[in-house]
Protein backbone atom coordinates (compact mmCIF):
# COMPACT_ATOMS: atom_id res chain seq x y z
CA UNK A 1 0.00 0.00 0.00
CA UNK A 2 1.02 3.60 -0.57
CA UNK A 3 1.75 5.92 2.33
CA UNK A 4 -0.24 9.14 2.51
CA UNK A 5 2.84 11.35 2.14
CA UNK A 6 3.80 9.57 -1.09
CA UNK A 7 0.52 10.13 -2.93
CA UNK A 8 0.37 12.09 -6.15
CA UNK A 9 -2.59 14.36 -6.96
CA UNK A 10 -4.04 12.20 -9.75
CA UNK A 11 -3.18 9.35 -12.08
CA UNK A 12 -4.23 6.21 -13.92
CA UNK A 13 -4.04 2.78 -12.29
CA UNK A 14 -4.31 -0.75 -13.71
CA UNK A 15 -4.48 -4.25 -12.19
CA UNK A 16 -2.58 -6.75 -14.34
CA UNK A 17 -2.20 -10.31 -13.03
CA UNK A 18 -0.25 -12.58 -15.36
CA UNK A 19 2.16 -11.63 -18.14
CA UNK A 20 -0.48 -11.39 -20.92
CA UNK A 21 -2.42 -8.81 -18.89
CA UNK A 22 0.76 -6.95 -17.98
CA UNK A 23 1.57 -6.69 -21.70
CA UNK A 24 -1.93 -5.30 -22.32
CA UNK A 25 -1.59 -2.79 -19.48
CA UNK A 26 1.82 -1.58 -20.68
CA UNK A 27 0.48 -1.18 -24.21
CA UNK A 28 -2.46 0.80 -22.81
CA UNK A 29 -0.01 3.09 -20.98
CA UNK A 30 1.90 3.56 -24.24
CA UNK A 31 -1.32 4.77 -25.90
CA UNK A 32 -1.90 7.06 -22.91
CA UNK A 33 1.54 8.60 -23.49
CA UNK A 34 0.53 9.56 -27.03
CA UNK A 35 -2.24 11.83 -25.73
CA UNK A 36 -0.79 12.82 -22.33
CA UNK A 37 2.97 12.41 -21.95
CA UNK A 38 3.10 13.17 -18.21
CA UNK A 39 -0.05 11.87 -16.48
CA UNK A 40 1.28 9.37 -13.91
CA UNK A 41 0.36 5.71 -14.28
CA UNK A 42 0.68 2.76 -11.91
CA UNK A 43 0.25 -0.97 -12.53
CA UNK A 44 -0.60 -3.34 -9.69
CA UNK A 45 0.82 -6.70 -10.76
CA UNK A 46 2.07 -10.04 -9.51
CA UNK A 47 4.65 -10.17 -12.34
CA UNK A 48 8.29 -9.10 -12.16
CA UNK A 49 8.80 -5.46 -13.10
CA UNK A 50 10.07 -5.04 -16.68
CA UNK A 51 13.52 -3.53 -17.14
CA UNK A 52 12.09 -0.61 -19.11
CA UNK A 53 8.78 1.12 -18.37
CA UNK A 54 6.98 3.94 -20.18
CA UNK A 55 7.79 7.38 -18.73
CA UNK A 56 6.02 8.39 -15.50
CA UNK A 57 4.93 4.79 -14.86
CA UNK A 58 5.49 2.70 -11.76
CA UNK A 59 4.98 -0.94 -10.87
CA UNK A 60 3.25 -1.83 -7.59
CA UNK A 61 4.31 -5.41 -6.89
CA UNK A 62 2.02 -7.77 -4.98
CA UNK A 63 2.44 -11.42 -4.07
CA UNK A 64 -0.80 -13.12 -5.06
CA UNK A 65 -2.01 -15.79 -7.53
CA UNK A 66 -3.74 -14.82 -10.78
CA UNK A 67 -7.05 -16.11 -9.43
CA UNK A 68 -7.24 -13.17 -7.01
CA UNK A 69 -7.21 -10.52 -9.73
CA UNK A 70 -10.82 -9.49 -9.02
CA UNK A 71 -10.07 -9.10 -5.33
CA UNK A 72 -7.25 -6.72 -6.17
CA UNK A 73 -9.36 -4.88 -8.74
CA UNK A 74 -12.08 -4.22 -6.17
CA UNK A 75 -9.47 -3.15 -3.60
CA UNK A 76 -7.40 -1.06 -6.00
CA UNK A 77 -8.11 2.02 -3.85
CA UNK A 78 -5.86 0.54 -1.14
CA UNK A 79 -2.92 0.35 -3.51
CA UNK A 80 -3.38 3.52 -5.51
CA UNK A 81 -0.62 6.12 -5.10
CA UNK A 82 -2.99 8.90 -6.18
CA UNK A 83 -5.40 11.20 -4.36
CA UNK A 84 -7.71 10.92 -7.34
CA UNK A 85 -7.51 7.73 -9.39
CA UNK A 86 -8.72 6.59 -12.76
CA UNK A 87 -8.85 2.80 -12.81
CA UNK A 88 -8.74 1.32 -16.33
CA UNK A 89 -8.98 -2.30 -17.45
CA UNK A 90 -5.93 -3.68 -19.25
CA UNK A 91 -7.71 -4.37 -22.57
CA UNK A 92 -7.90 -0.71 -23.55
CA UNK A 93 -6.44 1.93 -25.81
CA UNK A 94 -6.45 5.57 -24.68
CA UNK A 95 -7.57 7.71 -27.62
CA UNK A 96 -8.09 11.15 -26.01
CA UNK A 97 -6.45 12.82 -23.02
CA UNK A 98 -8.45 11.56 -19.99
CA UNK A 99 -7.15 14.22 -17.56
CA UNK A 100 -10.34 16.36 -17.73
CA UNK A 101 -12.29 13.42 -16.25
CA UNK A 102 -10.79 13.93 -12.79
CA UNK A 103 -12.99 17.03 -12.50
CA UNK A 104 -16.00 14.71 -12.14
CA UNK A 105 -14.71 13.96 -8.66
CA UNK A 106 -15.37 17.59 -7.67
CA UNK A 107 -19.04 16.64 -7.73
CA UNK A 108 -19.14 12.93 -6.91
CA UNK A 109 -17.40 10.14 -5.00
CA UNK A 110 -16.98 8.00 -8.12
CA UNK A 111 -17.60 8.32 -11.84
CA UNK A 112 -18.51 5.21 -13.83
CA UNK A 113 -20.41 4.27 -16.98
CA UNK A 114 -23.89 2.70 -16.69
CA UNK A 115 -23.82 -0.78 -18.23
CA UNK A 116 -26.00 -0.75 -21.38
CA UNK A 117 -26.26 -4.56 -21.47
CA UNK A 118 -26.40 -5.97 -17.91
CA UNK A 119 -25.09 -9.51 -17.71
CA UNK A 120 -27.59 -12.35 -17.74
CA UNK A 121 -27.72 -13.72 -14.22
CA UNK A 122 -29.86 -16.78 -14.85
CA UNK A 123 -28.39 -19.72 -12.98
CA UNK A 124 -25.13 -17.96 -12.21
CA UNK A 125 -25.81 -16.18 -8.92
CA UNK A 126 -26.17 -17.28 -5.30
CA UNK A 127 -29.44 -15.36 -5.09
CA UNK A 128 -30.67 -14.65 -8.64
CA UNK A 129 -34.05 -13.29 -7.54
CA UNK A 130 -32.49 -10.75 -5.19
CA UNK A 131 -29.81 -9.88 -7.75
CA UNK A 132 -32.44 -9.37 -10.42
CA UNK A 133 -34.36 -7.04 -8.11
CA UNK A 134 -31.25 -4.98 -7.30
CA UNK A 135 -30.20 -4.75 -10.95
CA UNK A 136 -33.67 -3.58 -11.98
CA UNK A 137 -33.74 -1.00 -9.19
CA UNK A 138 -30.16 0.31 -9.23
CA UNK A 139 -28.93 -0.62 -12.68
CA UNK A 140 -25.51 -2.01 -13.47
CA UNK A 141 -22.23 -0.23 -14.17
CA UNK A 142 -19.30 -1.32 -16.32
CA UNK A 143 -16.21 -1.52 -14.13
CA UNK A 144 -13.73 -1.15 -17.00
CA UNK A 145 -13.24 2.54 -16.19
CA UNK A 146 -13.77 4.03 -12.73
CA UNK A 147 -12.78 7.43 -11.39
CA UNK A 148 -12.67 7.41 -7.60
CA UNK A 149 -11.54 9.82 -4.93
CA UNK A 150 -10.28 9.53 -1.37
CA UNK A 151 -13.67 10.61 -0.04
CA UNK A 152 -15.21 8.63 2.80
CA UNK A 153 -18.07 7.54 0.55
CA UNK A 154 -15.82 6.25 -2.24
CA UNK A 155 -13.60 4.33 0.17
CA UNK A 156 -16.60 2.77 1.92
CA UNK A 157 -18.15 1.73 -1.39
CA UNK A 158 -14.91 0.15 -2.59
CA UNK A 159 -14.42 -1.66 0.73
CA UNK A 160 -17.98 -3.00 0.54
CA UNK A 161 -17.49 -4.09 -3.07
CA UNK A 162 -14.26 -5.86 -2.15
CA UNK A 163 -16.00 -7.62 0.74
CA UNK A 164 -18.57 -9.14 -1.62
CA UNK A 165 -15.87 -10.17 -4.10
CA UNK A 166 -13.88 -11.89 -1.36
CA UNK A 167 -16.94 -13.93 -0.40
CA UNK A 168 -17.53 -15.01 -4.00
CA UNK A 169 -14.85 -14.28 -6.55
CA UNK A 170 -16.87 -14.22 -9.76
CA UNK A 171 -18.54 -11.33 -11.60
CA UNK A 172 -17.25 -8.13 -10.06
CA UNK A 173 -19.92 -5.97 -11.73
CA UNK A 174 -22.77 -7.77 -9.99
CA UNK A 175 -20.99 -7.40 -6.66
CA UNK A 176 -20.72 -3.66 -7.29
CA UNK A 177 -24.53 -3.57 -7.60
CA UNK A 178 -24.74 -5.19 -4.16
CA UNK A 179 -22.25 -2.66 -2.78
CA UNK A 180 -24.24 0.26 -4.19
CA UNK A 181 -27.35 -1.08 -2.49
CA UNK A 182 -25.45 -1.06 0.81
CA UNK A 183 -24.10 2.46 0.25
CA UNK A 184 -27.06 4.51 -1.03
CA UNK A 185 -25.52 7.83 0.04
CA UNK A 186 -22.48 7.48 -2.24
CA UNK A 187 -22.64 9.99 -5.08
CA UNK A 188 -22.09 8.72 -8.62
CA UNK A 189 -21.31 10.69 -11.76
CA UNK A 190 -22.53 8.66 -14.78
CA UNK A 191 -19.87 8.60 -17.49
CA UNK A 192 -20.87 8.97 -21.13
CA UNK A 193 -20.05 6.15 -23.53
CA UNK A 194 -16.97 8.03 -24.76
CA UNK A 195 -15.23 7.30 -21.45
CA UNK A 196 -15.65 3.54 -21.80
CA UNK A 197 -16.39 2.80 -25.43
CA UNK A 198 -17.03 -0.91 -26.00
CA UNK A 199 -17.66 -3.42 -28.77
CA UNK A 200 -21.43 -3.22 -28.20
CA UNK A 201 -21.18 0.49 -29.02
CA UNK A 202 -19.24 -0.36 -32.19
CA UNK A 203 -22.00 -2.71 -33.32
CA UNK A 204 -24.70 -0.15 -32.61
CA UNK A 205 -22.93 2.76 -34.26
CA UNK A 206 -21.86 0.76 -37.31
CA UNK A 207 -25.52 0.12 -38.02
CA UNK A 208 -26.19 3.85 -37.75
CA UNK A 209 -22.96 4.80 -39.56
CA UNK A 210 -21.91 6.72 -36.46
CA UNK A 211 -18.81 4.81 -35.40
CA UNK A 212 -16.89 7.05 -33.02
CA UNK A 213 -13.21 7.65 -33.69
CA UNK A 214 -12.57 9.83 -30.66
CA UNK A 215 -13.49 8.06 -27.41
CA UNK A 216 -11.41 8.76 -24.34
CA UNK A 217 -11.01 5.04 -23.64
CA UNK A 218 -11.51 2.35 -26.28
CA UNK A 219 -12.33 -0.76 -24.22
CA UNK A 220 -11.90 -3.23 -27.08
CA UNK A 221 -12.36 -6.41 -24.96
CA UNK A 222 -11.26 -8.74 -27.78
CA UNK A 223 -8.76 -8.36 -30.60
CA UNK A 224 -11.25 -8.86 -33.42
CA UNK A 225 -12.35 -5.28 -32.75
CA UNK A 226 -8.82 -3.90 -32.35
CA UNK A 227 -6.14 -5.10 -34.81
CA UNK A 228 -3.91 -2.22 -33.68
CA UNK A 229 -4.11 -3.50 -30.10
CA UNK A 230 -3.26 -7.03 -31.26
CA UNK A 231 -0.07 -5.76 -32.87
CA UNK A 232 0.75 -3.41 -30.00
CA UNK A 233 0.22 -5.96 -27.24
CA UNK A 234 2.32 -8.62 -28.99
CA UNK A 235 5.13 -6.13 -29.62
CA UNK A 236 4.99 -5.05 -25.97
CA UNK A 237 5.06 -8.69 -24.88
CA UNK A 238 8.23 -9.24 -26.92
CA UNK A 239 9.89 -6.25 -25.26
CA UNK A 240 9.21 -7.54 -21.75
CA UNK A 241 10.17 -11.12 -22.56
CA UNK A 242 6.60 -12.43 -22.51
CA UNK A 243 6.25 -13.21 -26.22
CA UNK A 244 6.07 -16.95 -25.60
CA UNK A 245 3.17 -16.45 -23.17
CA UNK A 246 1.07 -14.87 -25.92
CA UNK A 247 2.20 -16.89 -28.91
CA UNK A 248 1.27 -20.31 -27.55
CA UNK A 249 -1.76 -21.94 -29.21
CA UNK A 250 -3.91 -21.85 -26.09
CA UNK A 251 -3.74 -18.04 -25.85
CA UNK A 252 -3.98 -17.46 -29.61
CA UNK A 253 -6.96 -19.80 -29.92
CA UNK A 254 -8.87 -18.18 -27.04
CA UNK A 255 -8.08 -14.50 -27.59
CA UNK A 256 -7.37 -14.26 -31.32
CA UNK A 257 -8.79 -17.12 -33.38
CA UNK A 258 -12.09 -17.66 -31.58
CA UNK A 259 -13.05 -13.94 -31.39
CA UNK A 260 -12.36 -13.52 -35.11
CA UNK A 261 -14.37 -16.62 -35.99
CA UNK A 262 -17.19 -15.48 -33.72
CA UNK A 263 -17.35 -12.02 -35.22
CA UNK A 264 -16.80 -12.76 -38.90
CA UNK A 265 -17.88 -16.38 -39.35
CA UNK A 266 -20.77 -16.62 -36.87
CA UNK A 267 -19.06 -19.19 -34.67
CA UNK A 268 -21.52 -18.79 -31.80
CA UNK A 269 -24.49 -19.28 -34.10
CA UNK A 270 -22.85 -22.37 -35.59
CA UNK A 271 -22.20 -23.70 -32.07
CA UNK A 272 -25.86 -23.19 -31.16
CA UNK A 273 -27.06 -24.98 -34.31
CA UNK A 274 -24.66 -27.88 -33.63
CA UNK A 275 -25.99 -28.10 -30.07
CA UNK A 276 -29.62 -28.20 -31.26
CA UNK A 277 -28.82 -30.90 -33.84
CA UNK A 278 -26.88 -32.92 -31.24
CA UNK A 279 -29.80 -32.74 -28.81
CA UNK A 280 -32.24 -33.79 -31.51
CA UNK A 281 -30.16 -36.89 -32.26
CA UNK A 282 -30.00 -37.71 -28.57
CA UNK A 283 -33.78 -37.51 -28.22
CA UNK A 284 -34.34 -39.56 -31.39
CA UNK A 285 -32.20 -42.40 -30.00
CA UNK A 286 -34.29 -42.68 -26.83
Amino acid sequence: MTHLDDRLPQGVIYVAFGLPYLAQALYSVETLRRVNPTLPAAIVTNCPAPDVLPPHTQIIAVDAPNALNREYKSSVHRHSPFERSMFIDCDTEIKTDPAPGFAFLDKADIAIRPEPLPYNIGGTEMDPAEMERLTRMIGEFNTGVIFFSRSEGAQRLMDTWNGFVQKRNDRDQKHLVRALARCPDVTIWPLSIAWNYMRADVRMHQKKHQLRSDPYVWHYMDYSYAPSALRGVFQTADRIGAGAELRNWRYVKRYVVRPYLTRYFFLKKIDRVRKVIRNLFRHSKR
